[in-house]
C-alpha cells in the first residue's frame, strides 16, 4: 500500500512502452486537494536511536515480533474498517463510477516497520475507487484520525496488549515503560487511497487519483503526498 503511488506510475509507463496510451498529470478536482504541498512519506525524520535500539534490535527481532501482533490486530478489526468504510466512503466518492464496483474496493490493512526511518508504520489503504465528490484531503483526515485511535497513546494500551508477551512485572514497571514510551513515540498512521475512474483503455481506467497522508502518534499535524496522471489511447492503425 506504500507503493500505490509508484505502481500507478508504473502503469502509466507500462501504457506508454505498450505503444497503446499516453499519459498527462491533470489537476484534482477539488482545489483543496490541489494546493496540498506534497510531502512525501519518504521524507519521515528519521530516528536514529530508535533504529539501533538494543532492546528492539536484539534477535530475534522484537520489533519484527511486535509488528507482527499489530498487523494481526488490525486485521482482526477489518470488519470495523468494513463498516466505516460503506458507510462514509459514499459521501466521498461516486460509486457509479468504480472501475470494479465496491465489491472491488474494500479497506487493507498493514503494519510495517520502516528499518529506514526507523518507524513503525499502520497503514490503511483503499484501492479502486471512483470519482471524488469531496476533497480526498476531508476522507484522508477522518480515515487517518480514525486509525490513529486504533492504538491509543498515553495510557496502558500497549503493555496490557500489544507488549503482554515481553511483560515480566506489572504494567507500571519502569524498564516497559521506557519501552512503551519508545514505541508510542515512534508510530506513524498512514492512509492510502486510490481513485480510478472513467473510460476504459485497453482494460485499463483512464484517471488515477493517488493520495496519502499520515500523522505520528504524538502530532496531530497532518501531512500529504499526491499524484493524478491521466491514459489517453494512442490512435494506432
Amino acid at each position: 500500500m506504500l507503493r500505490s503511488v509508484v505502481s500507478a506510475i508504473a502503469i502509466c509507463i507500462v501504457m506508454i512502452q505498450s505503444n497503446v496510451a499516453f499519459c498527462i498529470y491533470p489537476n484534482f478536482p477539488h482545489s483543496i486537494d490541489q494546493d496540498l504541498p506534497n510531502e512525501d512519506i519518504k521524507n519521515i525524520d528519521k530516528n536514529v536511536e530508535f533504529k539501533n535500539d538494543k532492546w528492539f534490535n536484539a534477535p530475534p527481532t522484537r520489533i519484527e515480533m511486535i509488528t507482527y501482533i499489530m498487523d494481526q490486530h488490525c486485521k482482526e478489526n477489518i470488519k470495523m474498517w468494513n463498516d466505516v468504510y460503506f458507510q462514509e466512503m459514499p459521501k466521498y466518492f461516486d460509486q457509479s463510477t468504480m472501475p470494479f464496483g465496491i465489491s472491488g474496493s474494500k479497506p487493507e490493512t498493514e503494519v510495517q516497520y520502516l528499518k529506514d526511518k526507523g518507524v513503525v508504520a499502520v497503514v490503511l489503504g483503499f484501492r479502486n475507487l471512483g470519482r471524488p465528490i469531496r476533497p480526498m484531503k476531508e476522507f484522508c483526515d477522518e480515515m487517518v484520525n480514525t486509525l490513529s485511535q486504533s492504538f491509543p497513546t498515553g495510557g496502558y494500551y500497549f503493555q496490557n496488549t500489544i507488549l503482554r508477551p515481553f511483560r515480566h512485572g506489572t504494567s507500571d514497571d519502569p524498564k516497559l515503560l521506557r519501552i512503551v514510551k519508545a514505541l508510542e513515540s515512534n508510530l506513524v498512521f498512514i492512509v492510502s487511497i486510490g481513485a480510478e475512474f472513467g473510460g476504459n483503455i485497453k482494460g485499463m481506467p483512464e484517471n488515477y487519483y493517488s493520495f496519502q497522508c499520515y500523522k505520528k502518534a504524538y502530532d496531530n499535524k497532518i501531512h500529504y503526498s499526491k499524484r493524478t496522471f491521466r491514459l489517453y489511447e494512442k490512435d494506432i492503425k
